[in-house]
């Protein structure tokens, strides 16, 4: 038996056992009025007058007539509709999973405690500027005072074993390093996993090649800075259109933060009007500023650039290296306490050590991550959200470290531009190709940083438009980014944009909407050329292939003749060439539709094409649409465990889109229903001519109370392509959003 059977047998006994409160029935549903009724509005502590104004989903409009009182009532806003949420990033940000999850998480806890997300936090909180050191600490206020206060406490806290305890600085602080995690070590971990494999060499290169012809935003290597040249004397879609080509003639912004699908959703949609903070957009709760949206004058989105802030060292042949050791105890919800050592390096933990690498056959390896030093990301967003032109806005992120955005810009005068926020290591772009570094190659370590303020940027570009999906912004050496996405997001933009001259909030909700994905059709078109003239039975699906447009739609069946091909073809020509390990990871990758029709073109002679049609040809049916074998399943994390998930999932949804389209519906080739667990999870779009042409939608709802009328409301709003305006004039939130909530001292 393995040990991760062995471990939810114990967990499913243990639940039973102990009548856990996991069992409990479900809570009961209450109304938007009911929720809102719970709110704290008496003996609080504010410097002004305050008036909340809330929309029937539950979006917060807050009014106050002093600075200081935003961030406490933001904390108050976070805690309402998102307690339960909090509780849970502040336990996995220090690693304290098995409080609630018990044994079956104590391996996880000991994974993350050696990678020690919150390692730098003592040291942030020290640096942190005066005004970001007040401004956290209303926040903290306002949040302690919900939890202390006897509000309404969501119940996932009971079902969770949680006991809220009061937050402090640290605690925020952790929370935002969580979110400055290094996505790049999915990609990072994969590859350990598959490096024992005889062809994985070749599966490394071929990776660093597609990762290298990935389109940027903007620039070409030939007129980028050379960075290594300088340091010897650095998941999302977003879009900003210039004035010259939007219908209004100010700056039209726009994002859609890719993430897990899971509910509640990532983010809070937020509104503050006081004297010098005037902000509607994207919170996420545990930290006090706007991430995503806009002021009066100037507009932001940003997608994750997927840099390379993160350096792994081989030091099995260093003999010199030292070596600390610290004791830790892990506390184990159901079960006895576990003691874990943790071993740390001079060139950082000791990532080898954890438990979910234990099969990876790895040698002795150490981390450097740029979240593991000092920097300042809250600082950087509460000036950018008080920014009125661009200067002000680029230099707001001077000292940002982790992780690294592209950050596209644009304001009501039609300017926009794009700016790499993040700390770069040079020697990490040297080392990455190396995929683990040499701790004796002076090369590779890191003896350099680069500021955002020191690195490329567009300003104003001829095309009237900046698009980011993801790809590097522009071309460097050594490169900022190693792991390039798929350039079907970029080219979806690029083609978009070139259908007409102007644009409105509109047309930019139809473009988050697209399902087009080019490198899919060119797979189908080539299937087509390159197919044998005769394969008996597969006409239907041949046909289907050669009408296919390349859109993902619903109601599609093209693209089930398309994704049964791919996952034939994949399964056959890769496991007789790299193996089942190699194959499988493959499969789940983004890049796997680029992998085919590049080998398709150039070697079609390697390929089981005739085979792969043949298996397609008879799983096919003419009368599946793609929706039907690709769902969305809403669920809550606890969803997943087993036996008692079931009340915690809240539908199963036919979707359209795909892993490489604009509307990105990640799944894995499969030759059976495919279940979408990445995506799109929220939009933005603003027109910066008019403060309250704001829109947003998210999949799931504002409220993460169980039960309330909110936890899922805005999704129907998404499967329809629909979005909710969100004001940014007071006079407007007092007219349209019917609830108000007036707070007092």
């Amino acid at each position: 038996m393995s040990r991760l059977t062995t471990k939810l047998t114990s967990l499913l006994s243990l639940l039973f056992l102990g009548g856990c409160s996991l069992l409990k029935p479900f809570p009961l549903a209450t109304t938007t009025e009911e929720r809102l009724a719970a709110f704290p509005t008496m003996n609080l502590d504010l410097r002004g007058e305050v008036d909340i104004y809330w929309d029937d989903h539950q979006i917060p409009f807050i009014s106050a007539t002093h600075d200081d009182d935003i961030p406490y009532v933001m904390g108050l806003v976070h805690a309402h509709l998102r307690l339960g949420q909090m509780e849970v990033l502040r336990r996995v940000s220090q690693g304290r999973l098995a409080e609630m999850f018990g044994p079956y998480a104590v391996d996880i806890d000991h994974s993350l405690r050696i990678l020690n997300h919150d390692r730098v936090v003592p040291e942030l909180e020290k640096n942190l500027p005066d005004e970001t050191r007040a401004w956290l600490d209303r926040y903290l206020a306002g949040i302690n005072h919900f939890i202390e206060n006897g509000a309404s406490l969501p119940p996932e806290l009971d079902s969770l074993g949680i006991t809220p305890t009061p937050w402090n600085r640290a605690d925020v602080l952790g929370v935002g390093r969580l979110a400055a995690s290094d996505v790049n070590w999915l990609y990072w971990f994969m590859n350990m996993r598959m490096r024992g494999e005889p062809a994985w060499k070749e599966v490394w290169q071929r990776q660093i090649s597609h990762g290298r012809i990935a389109h940027p935003s903007y620039g070409d290597k030939d007129d980028a800075l050379n960075l290594l040249g300088s340091a010897v004397r650095s998941g999302s879609n977003a879009l900003v259109v210039a004035g010259s080509r939007s219908d209004s003639g100010s700056a039209l912004v726009a994002g859609d933060p890719h993430l897990g699908l899971m509910l509640p959703n990532f983010w809070v949609i937020i509104g503050c009007h006081a004297p010098s903070y005037r902000v509607v957009g994207l919170s996420m709760p545990g930290l006090p500023a706007v991430l995503v949206g806009r002021n009066e004058q100037v507009g932001w989105a940003g997608t994750n650039m997927l840099a390379l802030s993160t350096t792994f060292y081989d030091l099995s042949g260093d003999n010199d290296t030292s070596y600390t050791e610290r004791t830790e105890r892990i506390q184990v919800r159901w079960w006895r306490d576990k003691e874990v050592t943790i071993r740390e390096s001079e060139l950082g933990p000791v990532i080898s050590d954890a438990p979910l690498l234990e099969d990876y056959d790895l040698p002795e390896i150490a981390v450097t991550w740029r979240g593991h030093l000092p920097s300042d990301e809250l600082t950087p967003f509460l000036r950018a959200n008080r920014a009125a032109d661009w200067e002000e806005f680029r230099e707001a992120f001077r000292g940002y470290g982790v992780s690294g955005q592209n950050i596209l810009f644009g304001d009501s005068a039609g300017n926009i531009g794009q700016l790499a926020a993040l700390s770069f290591a040079p020697a990490a772009g040297v080392a990455a190709p190396e995929f683990f570094a040499d701790p004796a190659n002076p090369d590779h370590q890191w003896a350099t940083l680069l500021d955002s303020t020191e690195l490329p940027f567009a300003l104003n570009p001829e095309q009237g438009f900046l698009a980011s999906t993801n790809n590097a912004p522009t071309r460097t050496e050594p490169p900022l980014s190693l792991f390039g996405n798929s350039n079907d997001r970029i080219t979806a933009f690029n083609l978009r944009m070139a259908e007409k001259e102007r644009f409105s909030t509109t047309d930019l909700m139809a473009i988050q909407q697209d399902v087009y994905a080019q490198t899919s059709h060119q797979l189908a078109q080539a299937i087509i050329t390159y197919s044998p003239t005769e394969i008996d039975g597969a006409d239907d699906l041949l046909d289907a292939l050669e009408a296919w447009d390349g859109r993902y739609t619903r109601e599609s069946n093209g693209a089930v003749a398309l994704e049964l091909v791919a996952y034939y073809l994949a399964s056959r020509a890769y496991e007789e060439r790299y193996g089942p390990t190699i194959r499988d990871s493959l499969m789940r990758s983004a890049a796997i539709y680029g992998w085919l029709l590049e080998d398709l073109i150039t070697a079609p002679e390697t390929m089981p094409l005739a085979e792969a049609i043949t298996d397609a040809a008879a799983d096919f049916d003419p009368a599946t649409s793609w929706g039907e074998v690709h769902v969305l399943r809403l669920t809550h994390a606890l969803g997943n465990v087993p036996v008692i998930g079931g009340k915690y999932r809240f539908g199963e949804f036919e979707v359209g889109g795909s892993t490489n389209t604009i509307m990105k519906r990640a799944h894995s080739l499969s030759n059976t229903k495919r279940r979408v667990t990445y995506g799109a999870q929220s939009r933005h779009i603003s027109d910066m001519a008019d403060p309250d042409a704001n829109y947003f939608v998210l999949v799931g709802g504002q409220d993460g109370f169980w039960g309330s009328e909110n936890y899922l409301d805005l999704y129907t709003l998404w499967q329809r392509g629909e979005y909710v305006q969100v004001p940014l004039r007071l006079t407007t939130a007092q007219h349209t959003f019917p609830h108000k909530l007036t707070l007092r001292n």
